[in-house]
């Protein structure tokens, strides 16, 4: 599979038996439907998704442009807590830029500490 944003390779890894694609060159990371919160239901996420390193200098396709890597339909564009991710209208997954997912866990901690 090829990134939504730069194109690079899509590394698969599993963590705590979530499959997560990474992207070798922006760091971004796909998840498919309903894996973020088997992902979030972790203590603590992987420093790898959080705090990646954008290894690549290709040219990155602007967020509302970027295709599914399943599907190869338009993601559209969702805001959640404030952060922008890409959609997949058929497969439900969704593609977060570096940094996006880091965003994500803050909130959610944000929202638990308040109940």
């Amino acid at each position: 599979m090829h990134c939504p944003a730069c194109r690079s390779d899509l590394e698969k890894f599993v963590f705590n038996s979530v499959e997560v694609d990474q992207c070798k060159g922006c760091s971004g990371v796909w998840l498919d439907f309903r894996e973020i919160d088997e992902l979030f239901q972790n203590i603590e996420l992987p420093r790898r998704l959080l705090e990646g390193e954008v290894k690549s200098s290709g040219q990155v396709i602007p967020e509302g442009h970027r295709t599914c890597p399943h599907c190869k339909c338009f993601l559209t564009l969702v805001e959640v807590d404030d952060v922008k991710l890409d959609v997949c209208p058929a497969c439900h997954g969704f593609f977060s830029d570096l940094g996006e997912l880091k965003s994500l866990a803050e909130a959610a901690e944000r929202r638990f500490q308040e109940e």
